[in-house]
């Protein structure tokens, strides 16, 4: 797959926890990036941003969202920028049962 894109200088493959499974992405752009130019589209005040997160590629938008949420089972490193942690993981709904506490607590 990596020489599929080598030809396009700003794209980068990733391959995930040692498996099979890999990401295309720009090197420039980040989820950050994109969480950001969707709150500005649809006008969302960042006081309204949440944004969940179990790896290293999510910190900027961790850090960025006004809460930032890792996931239980996600990498440590990661759950250190988070604000607050899931109360399950994400092999269990651990944002479905995390949101509505969140949600509640900026009512």
């Amino acid at each position: 797959i990596t020489s599929a894109i080598e030809k396009y200088p700003h794209y980068k493959v990733r391959f995930w926890y040692g498996s099979d499974y890999s990401e295309a992405y720009l090197d420039y752009v980040t989820k950050r990036d994109a969480l950001k130019y969707i709150a500005d589209y649809y006008h969302i005040p960042h006081s309204r941003t949440i944004a969940f997160g179990d790896a290293e590629n999510d910190i900027q938008m961790l850090a960025w969202a006004n809460i930032g949420v890792g996931m239980l089972n996600g990498n440590e490193y990661c759950k250190a920028h988070a604000d607050i942690i899931t109360v399950d993981d994400n092999n269990h709904d651990g944002i479905i049962k995390t949101l509505p506490l969140i949600l509640d607590k900026i009512k």
